[in-house]
């Protein structure tokens, strides 16, 4: 739903299903199954907060759920009614959803710090080992690459000492190089000294 929408900025369904389903169709059904997906979360966390019979999880669900209504409901209307209507918001309130979205992970920590959903060491280790393991895996990118570098390198470098020894670049090939055109390899720097 991503990929066919790119060049109109926002989820669309892919060409084949539009063909099927109408335009309209296709610009409104990835929105109606993101909304039902939202929708379905927070059922999720009612659910766990209603089902829940032990005060402390209730307490802790509590937090989260109601950090994530407060922070998810607004522009998920906001998208919902503009999309679905004709009514259109004002561009202040478009430009408060973002701020308004914030809350969402303020109550996930809140939770963790006040209410320990979870250990803050348990954290503090998970933390340092994704760092770790982002690190790592960055730096053997970085030795593959250059690694890769060096192997190129190394098999093109006998190619281009033999055009340097042949007196011309385009040796190899049989043909010539104009005057006055700098050959596109190894010797343009000695051409442009000259």
């Amino acid at each position: 739903m991503a990929l066919p929408g790119i060049p109109y900025g926002g989820l669309r369904f892919p060409a084949s299903v539009a063909a099927v389903t109408g335009e309209a169709a296709s610009v409104g059904g990835p929105l109606v199954l993101v909304i039902g997906c939202l929708a379905l979360a927070l059922a999720s966390l009612a659910a766990n907060y209603r089902d829940n019979p032990e005060q402390d999880v209730r307490k802790k669900v509590r937090v989260i759920l109601w950090g994530t209504v407060v922070g998810v409901v607004p522009g998920l209307l906001d998208r919902a009614v503009t999309n679905f209507t004709p009514y259109r918001t004002p561009t202040l309130t478009g430009m408060l959803h973002p701020a308004i979205a914030a809350i969402l992970p303020l109550s996930f920590a809140y939770a963790v710090v006040e209410h320990r959903v979870l250990e803050i060491p348990f954290l503090l280790k998970r933390s340092a080992r994704y760092l770790f393991m982002q690190r790592g895996c960055t730096l053997m990118l970085s030795v593959v690459s250059i690694g890769l570098t060096v192997v190129f390198a190394s098999w093109f470098d006998p190619h281009l000492r033999a055009d340097e020894e042949g007196g011309q670049s385009g040796s190899r090939r049989g043909d010539r190089i104009p005057a006055g055109r700098p050959p596109s390899r190894v010797r343009a720097f000695a051409w442009a000294s000259e």
